[in-house]
């Protein structure tokens, strides 16, 4: 895929060559390529474009060649995630679900340590929080049980 921007740095034009020349899935990719150009020229933003693409699912899915993209829904999805990615900025890329690799870090969560008690009065089980040396919430969950 080509894309062509105007002075501002927003894409123009679209040019999506995928199948053999002349083939039904050429024609069909070079008739989006004048759609998506026309869309942009009359002043439709590219977030819309991509949202409206992102996600279709139909034959042929599955792992790319695109290191950005390993994996894609569609043709039409991976045409949307290589506009984004390359004419979004990463705070619209992160409110449509379209990262890059590094910043698709994962989020580390600390649950908190606990000890699981029987209660010596009542007789009923509960979950009691521990606290680490430091005073700080311990940083992996365990359950004993007190005998």
């Amino acid at each position: 895929m080509t894309t062509n921007q105007f002075a501002d740095g927003r894409p123009g034009e679209v040019f999506a060559k995928w199948g053999k020349e002349g083939s039904t899935a050429g024609g069909l990719m070079d008739a989006l390529s004048i759609v998506l150009s026309l869309a942009l020229q009359y002043g439709v933003p590219a977030e819309v474009i991509v949202t409206k693409l992102k996600d279709l699912r139909f034959e042929p899915f599955g792992r790319t060649d695109d290191p950005d993209i390993p994996q894609a829904a569609s043709v039409m999805d991976w045409l949307a995630r290589r506009i984004a990615l390359d004419h979004l900025p990463a705070a619209k890329r992160a409110q449509l679900g379209i990262l890059t690799t590094d910043e698709e870090q994962p989020v580390r969560r600390v649950i908190p340590a606990a000890r699981y008690e029987s209660s010596a009065t009542s007789g009923s089980p509960s979950w009691t929080s521990t606290q680490s040396s430091e005073g700080k919430p311990g940083s992996a969950m365990t359950a004993t049980q007190a005998r």
